[in-house]
């Protein structure tokens, strides 16, 4: 296989699949460790040619979170200073970026020096972003444009999929549907001494 500048080892990770372009033009690999640390790094693999590019910009600006659009063919990510203790929250300074995975220019949609943003998801049309900082349930709705970004909505709760104009909702254990057109939600599930962990949507 190609040379990609990194050696697998437990420390240094290795290469697995995380997605795909919707257009089936390329496979894209992140990078993964055995043991339990912040690490980033993506890679993407032209399926015709075989040959393999880093996009540098997420490991350069250490993007430890990250939603890829197959669609649009750009990624979303989130960056802070990671805890020396793993048990420790992460701290500022923090920020959310926009990443092209064609061209590798990126740019900066949301930072701060204190405030530690995560959880970043990107809709279908690459038109608008959501995400939240860290430690609170509620979420942020932005509209996004070459020249645009502009706050559209906020809600409560940790949004866990955004397909169409819908959202996918937990709430204090709880699955919910937000539907962003007529601002109204669904509750899907009604426990009250336990989690629902959601794993997705068929389509």
């Amino acid at each position: 296989m190609e040379d990609v500048g990194l050696e697998p080892s437990a420390m240094s990770g290795f290469l697995v699949p995380v997605g795909a372009f919707d257009d089936g033009s390329a496979i894209l690999l992140g990078r993964r460790v055995e043991t339990e640390s912040y690490v980033s790094g993506l890679w993407i693999m032209d399926i015709p040619s075989g040959a393999i590019r880093e996009v540098s910009f997420v490991r350069d600006n250490h993007l430890f979170q990250y939603d890829i659009n197959a669609k649009t063919k750009e990624l979303i990510g989130t960056s802070f200073t990671p805890p020396e203790n793993l048990g420790a929250p992460p701290t500022g300074p923090s920020a959310v970026h926009l990443v092209n995975l064609l061209t590798g220019e990126a740019r900066t949609l949301q930072s701060s020096e204190s405030v530690v943003f995560e959880n970043a998801l990107l809709d279908e049309n690459g038109l608008r972003y959501a995400f939240q900082t860290y430690d609170e349930t509620d979420y942020e709705l932005y509209e996004v444009s070459l020249d645009k970004n502009e706050r559209l909505e906020s809600g409560q709760g940790v949004i866990r999929d955004w397909f169409n104009d819908t959202l996918v909702v937990d709430r204090d254990g709880n699955l919910l549907l937000v539907d962003l057109t007529t601002h109204t939600e669904t509750q899907l599930t009604h426990e009250t001494d336990a989690s629902v962990q959601y794993l997705g949507v068929v389509h």
